[in-house]
């Protein structure tokens, strides 16, 4: 896999290290990110993703050094590091290195990665219910793309595969079905 990272204003190969062990986010798992696609030459909707990073990290308690467009021009400066067809994840994320319990504001990093990884085949995968709940509002930061929400959907993905499925669906706690544990979940009908 070829990685490009953008961390402290630079472009790099790989994958650095970049949070300290004392970090809030590493701490208190407050990180905020997004994942875009590049492929075909294509990279649809960065602002809508950018923007949705940066409403995430407000509703952590902290700010984006950068704004909407300024991590669009970044996003299409890591796309071109590769090849005009490659198949490519863009995840840019916020983390605050300052603060315990309470995200320091004015303390944050961004980083961006950009790698290959190819679109899934249009193949089908098995799914099941899964135990594992997606948190009500009340409980956690369910309107944030943040790392803490995920553990919970590992399991759920832990608990399908060891059934023998691929994915999991899971429920809110009124057993509303809301996602799969990796992706949106979207019913056509008639279409």
């Amino acid at each position: 896999m070829t990685v490009f990272t953008h961390f402290e204003n630079a472009w790099q190969e790989g994958a650095p290290l970049v949070q300290t062990a004392m970090a809030q986010s590493f701490m208190h798992g407050s990180t905020v990110f997004d994942g875009a696609r590049a492929f075909s030459g294509c990279v649809p909707d960065l602002d809508r993703h950018f923007s949705r990073l940066i409403n995430s990290a407000e509703i952590m308690g902290f700010k984006s050094p950068f704004g909407v467009q300024e991590i669009t021009d970044l996003a299409i400066e890591g796309v071109k590091k590769f090849p005009a067809n490659a198949e490519l994840y863009i995840r840019p994320a916020l983390f605050a290195e300052g603060g315990f319990l309470v995200p320091d504001a004015d303390d944050v990093r961004f980083v961006m990665t950009v790698f290959d990884v190819p679109m899934p085949k249009p193949s089908g995968f098995g799914a099941c219910l899964t135990d594992f709940r997606r948190p009500n509002p009340d409980m956690a930061p369910t309107g944030a793309k943040a790392a803490c929400l995920y553990p919970n959907s590992s399991l759920a993905i832990k608990e399908a595969n060891r059934r023998g499925f691929d994915n999991a669906v899971m429920r809110d706690s009124a057993d509303n079905v809301v996602e799969f544990a990796s992706s949106n979940l979207w019913l056509v009908k008639d279409g």
